[in-house]
C-alpha cells in the first residue's frame, strides 16, 4: 500500500510540475536557446525536502522501510556500457521531451502518443535483456 502511495505522490508532483510536459523539459535542455530554468526549481525544490529527511531519519535506518534489507549495486565505476547507455538514453530524453518517469505520468493526461513509447521502451528493455543474457552476469546489488 505504502509502494501505491509513494507511486501515486510521485506521478502528482511530476504532473504538477510541469515536467510530464515536454515543452517544459525541451525548454530546460535548451541551454543556448531560450533556456526554461524552471526544471531546475523542481529538482532542487525535491532536494530541500529530501536531503533533510534523509539525513534525520533514512540514514540511520538499519535497513529500509518496506525492504529486508537495503541494496547497494556493487558496480562503481564508469565503463563504456554505462557511457553508451547514457547517451542513447539522453538521446531519447532529448528527441522526447521527457524521460520514462513523467512519460508513465502522461498517460493520464490524454497524450495517446505515449503508449506508443512505452511499447517501443520496453521493446529496448528486452532487446537488452536478451543481449545480456547471453553475456557473463555481473552482480548488481551487495546486500548490506
Amino acid at each position: 500500500m505504502l509502494i501505491l502511495i509513494a507511486g501515486i505522490q510521485f506521478g502528482v508532483g511530476m504532473m504538477v510540475s510541469g515536467m510530464t510536459v515536454p515543452s517544459n523539459v525541451h525548454g530546460f535542455l535548451s541551454i543556448f536557446n531560450d533556456w526554461n530554468p524552471s526544471l531546475m526549481f523542481v529538482i532542487g525544490g525535491a532536494l530541500l525536502v529530501f536531503l533533510p529527511i534523509y539525513n534525520l531519519g533514512i540514514k540511520s535506518l538499519e535497513r529500509p522501510i518496506l525492504a529486508e534489507s537495503f541494496c547497494v549495486t556493487s558496480k562503481t565505476q564508469v565503463d563504456e556500457k554505462l557511457i553508451f547507455g547514457s547517451i542513447i538514453f539522453g538521446i531519447g530524453w532529448g528527441i522526447l521531451g521527457v524521460c520514462p518517469g513523467p512519460v508513465f505520468s502522461s498517460m493520464f493526461l490524454g497524450n495517446s502518443d505515449v503508449f506508443w513509447f512505452i511499447f517501443a521502451m520496453i521493446i529496448g528493455f528486452s532487446l537488452v535483456s536478451l543481449l545480456e543474457s547471453k553475456s557473463p552476469a555481473y552482480e548488481v546489488c551487495e546486500v548490506q
